[in-house]
């Protein structure tokens, strides 16, 4: 087969109304019309999908080949191809070897449907690895991608959705990560966003994750401009730490009038929540009081 001049012209007006013309310079021996034709693809590929999906063999071929100089924009032509014909799974695949031409910080309907089912799968791998770390590999690219979807949710101020993802993936790291940003922006209302997920134990599991999570939220009530003693406590009844909640109460007490006031709500409130066994253990770690004799002799 002859080899076709390359003539940047005829290439784009071809495929101005079919892409017929520019596929046709995949056939070529000639890498650098191959990657010329595929730049071309990429900027109309959500227009003529159904006519590029019949070369979506050869493109894929292309990406795989670590000899090709543009790989990556293959499997990102590909990776298009994929998400058009509604085969998430493998648009996934080929995205993670799209390299530079996945850019997530865009918005649009094929990114948000890349990201849900990186997640989805990643959420699927986490799970298999904490039962047995050494039954799977997360690919370093998948958890790349991840990492800038958190990024992205932190420029956008949705943390809800962030933690949601730490949530859903089992990362008490992004956890603390989401809750500090969160913090960090003004954004406190999401301890109690999630410390409502975790008062529903079907919301998140297992036990110990929940746990966890609720120890980040405890240390973050606490070191909030007001803190907020009354969820500290809650928190502290939940991991079963009589010890701290009433060393907390005890220096609610020996502060002001209104702290003091504070502690005995929240001692009323621990005790209407009917956890006996926990409000026990608290009042058995409170000092003891002064013997009343003893008090007036040292007075007298």
């Amino acid at each position: 087969m002859a080899t076709a001049v390359y003539n940047p012209t005829s290439l784009i007006q071809a495929s101005s109304s079919s892409a017929s013309g520019v596929l046709s310079y995949l056939e070529e021996n000639d890498d650098n019309l191959k990657v010329r034709a595929l730049k071309r693809i990429y900027q109309i590929i959500d227009v003529h999908w159904a006519e590029i999906c019949n070369s979506l063999p050869a493109i894929e071929e292309l990406s795989e080949n670590p000899d090709f100089p543009a790989a990556d924009l293959a499997a990102a032509v590909a990776s298009k191809c994929f998400y058009h014909l509604q085969e998430y799974k493998d648009a996934l695949r080929l995205a993670l070897c799209a390299g530079k031409y996945l850019d997530i910080s865009t918005k649009s309907e094929y990114i948000d449907t890349i990201l849900a089912q990186c997640i989805d799968e990643y959420k699927t791998l986490r799970t298999q690895f904490e039962a047995d770390p050494t039954s799977v590999t997360i690919d370093p690219r998948m958890e790349n991608i991840v990492e800038q979807m958190f990024q992205r949710c932190y420029r956008d101020l949705c943390f809800e959705q962030a933690i949601g993802v730490a949530l859903d993936t089992r990362r008490i790291d992004k956890v603390e990560e989401v809750v500090a940003s969160s913090l960090k922006a003004g954004r406190e209302h999401i301890l109690g966003y999630v410390f409502d997920l975790c008062q529903n134990a079907r919301n998140i599991t297992p036990r110990e994750f929940r746990l966890s999570v609720i120890e980040v939220l405890v240390k973050h009530y606490g070191t909030l401009a007001v803190p907020d003693y009354s969820n500290v406590c809650f928190g502290l009844q939940y991991l079963n730490k009589p010890k701290e909640a009433a060393d907390t109460l005890v220096s609610l007490l020996k502060s002001s009038t209104e702290d003091a006031l504070l502690a005995y709500q929240i001692a009323f409130d621990l005790q209407e929540t009917e956890n006996q066994g926990f409000v026990l253990k608290v009042v058995s770690h409170f000092p003891a009081a002064p013997d009343a004799a003893a008090e007036a002799e040292s007075t007298s």
